[in-house]
């Protein structure tokens, strides 16, 4: 009987054994796995971060692309203002005869001086 004890309080140690060495590897693994989502944790706010940040360049960029675009409808409407002035420029100019030429459109002479007025 004490033989048959001592047998069973063997056994008992060593399965007490096994499960301190199995909670110690669950309590490792644990600290491990803590440590990893405290790591994604750190990256994902880094992450919001960046996003955060591209998020303000691209309100930048679309800002800049609205002011390009304004100033391209203006240099639009420009550019057909001074077509029309330069047409009716031209309708003006061709009222103009040079003596001795029928039909052609005069064209002043540039004076022999700088000095000297165009006409």
């Amino acid at each position: 009987l004490i033989e048959d004890s001592q047998q069973r309080v063997t056994e008992g140690t060593g399965v007490v054994e096994q499960t301190n060495t199995a909670l110690a590897a669950v309590a490792d693994l644990a600290g491990q796995t803590s440590e990893l989502v405290t790591g994604i944790s750190a990256e994902s706010a880094q992450q919001s971060q960046s996003i955060s940040e591209l998020s303000i360049g691209l309100d930048q960029i679309s800002q800049v692309v609205q002011g390009n675009s304004a100033t391209a409808e203006e240099s639009a409407a420009s550019a057909q203002e001074m077509n029309a002035q330069a047409t009716l420029l031209e309708r003006m100019v061709a009222q103009f005869k040079l003596p001795g030429i029928e039909g052609a459109p005069a064209r002043a002479a540039l004076p022999a001086h700088p000095d000297e007025p165009l006409f």
